[in-house]
């Protein structure tokens, strides 16, 4: 596979449509793990990573391992659970 970011850079020349020049930017989100990720999961990901670049600007790429999001989302998860038992106690 090439960078991503040759893709982005190649969908940044300006070119020219019908004597209008355009330029165009491209944000662009790469998922990827070990074996036995559900093809949609790994699609879902990569729309994460995509707006992740979307909101610091664009015109970049952003790169998600779904094995370590997944854990860091089930630590997050185990921190908002202790945070809400010690209130409750």
């Amino acid at each position: 596979m090439g960078s991503p970011l040759v893709v982005v850079a190649a969908v940044a020349l300006p070119f020219d449509l019908e004597g209008i020049a355009v330029d165009v930017a491209a944000s662009i989100g790469v998922a990827f793990a070990g074996q036995g990720n559900d093809p949609e999961e790994l699609l879902h990901k990569a729309d994460i990573a995509m707006y992740q670049v979307k909101r610091k600007g664009g015109a970049h790429y952003q790169l998600i391992d779904v094995d370590e999001h997944d854990l860091s989302e089930y630590h997050d998860s185990l921190q908002r659970d202790l945070r809400h038992r010690r209130r409750t106690t």
